[in-house]
């Protein structure tokens, strides 16, 4: 039997190289062509006319953040979003709940990454369903206000907060109802079904809570959505009656992300978040929100 030749060895190490090479860079583009983007960050713009506002003003909104030992946000996005606010030059950061997922969650460091996104004017914040009082004293003492069923004037604007629909004393009538008729206002809320809670007109609403469904139909359809009609097929699949049985709604308006309005003219919008729990995220990227909010 011939022994290979000193070229075929090279050809054959020089295909090894090439198929390697075509997977290194295949997978990950392969992977986002299919719709898996846990750490891809997507931003977007948005313009609000707020009347009474003395004069324009950026504003970033960050959202459940999830700084958790199971990395539902990564290092690698955290880095991302820290640079495009670097790049924007905002002057406030609004931050809409969860940052840590459950006790034992590294609440200092979370509360230490929001605190480090750079702002001129300041730093708002509310609890969402995942945080603790622990999480509220470590943004207290990072100099982050906490809105929790209050409301301050900042430049001609009320900017106000709710405690979590779900768990935190939560009274967004109440809070509302204080704020003079006219006034624009800029409501935090984590949990997107507060717009429903209270006929109070706003001007804008942001929140999240949702992280768009994580995982949706090619961008459309958030799957969460579509459980209910699969759960008659999936509760005949013993493995996967667990998954039947939960509910994955965590919405019952159907606000999911983007935008929703009232009659009264007043205007929701859920952003889709940045931590994505056990890495799953199809057609859903993280989100940062850039409002630019104009004098009406």
């Amino acid at each position: 039997m011939t022994e290979p030749t000193e070229p075929s060895r090279r050809k054959f190490t020089r295909r090894k190289l090439l198929v390697g090479t075509a997977v290194t860079v295949g997978v990950p583009v392969a992977a986002t062509a299919w719709g898996y983007d846990p750490d891809w960050l997507n931003v977007q713009r948005h313009e609000v006319e707020v009347p009474g506002l003395q004069q324009p003003l950026k504003a970033i909104q960050v959202s459940d953040l999830h700084a958790d030992r199971a990395g539902s946000c990564s290092q690698l996005l955290r880095d991302r979003v820290a640079e495009q606010v670097r790049r924007e030059s905002a002057d406030l950061i609004l931050a809409t709940g969860d940052y840590i997922t459950r006790p034992g969650d590294a609440i200092d460091e979370a509360v230490a990454w929001v605190a480090s996104l750079p702002a001129r004017l300041g730093y708002y914040a509310v609890l969402g369903n995942h945080d603790s009082p622990e999480v509220k004293q470590a943004l207290e003492a990072a100099g982050i206000a906490v809105l929790t069923n209050t409301w301050t004037m900042f430049h001609g604007m009320a900017l106000a907060g709710v405690g979590d629909l779900s768990r935190w004393p939560h009274a967004p009538q109440t809070v509302l109802g204080e704020i003079p008729r006219g006034t624009g206002t800029v409501l935090l809320a984590h949990q997107p079904d507060s717009f429903w809670t209270y006929d109070e007109p706003i001007t804008l609403q942001i929140s999240g809570h949702t992280h768009g469904g994580q995982a949706t139909l090619f961008g459309t359809i958030p799957a969460p959505q579509l459980m209910p009609h699969l759960k008659p097929l999936l509760m005949h699949i013993p493995k996967l009656e667990p998954i039947a049985r939960r509910s994955y709604l965590e919405t019952q308006r159907g606000a999911w992300s983007g935008f929703f309005r009232r009659p009264d003219g007043s205007t929701l919008y859920v952003n889709r978040g940045l931590g994505r729990f056990k890495r799953i995220s199809f057609y859903c990227p993280p989100e940062l929100t850039v409002w630019e909010l104009v004098p009406a």
